[in-house]
């Protein structure tokens, strides 16, 4: 899983990665941290209503919940990604 996050992230880090699905308070913390990152702005188009995490990598196809796995999206791009 590590290999392939290095491979197809570029600014993968050597962080611990989360061994589980975040939940409540962590849930929330990732979320703000995600978003004060991109700058509380869509990474696609720049929106800045109604925004959401999106895993780069989905959890399905051995995505994580690290910071370098998610990106800001506004409901509109992240449901055209869907």
């Amino acid at each position: 899983q590590i290999t392939y996050l290095r491979q197809h992230i570029q600014t993968f880090s050597a962080d611990p990665l989360p061994s589980r699905r975040p939940s409540g308070r962590h849930k929330k913390q990732l979320r703000t941290r995600v978003l004060e990152r991109d700058s509380h702005r869509c990474t696609n188009c720049g929106a800045t209503n109604d925004l959401e995490m999106h895993h780069i990598i989905p959890l399905s196809q051995g995505g994580t919940n690290h910071l370098d796995n998610l990106t800001t999206l506004c409901t509109t791009c992240h449901t055209a990604l869907h």
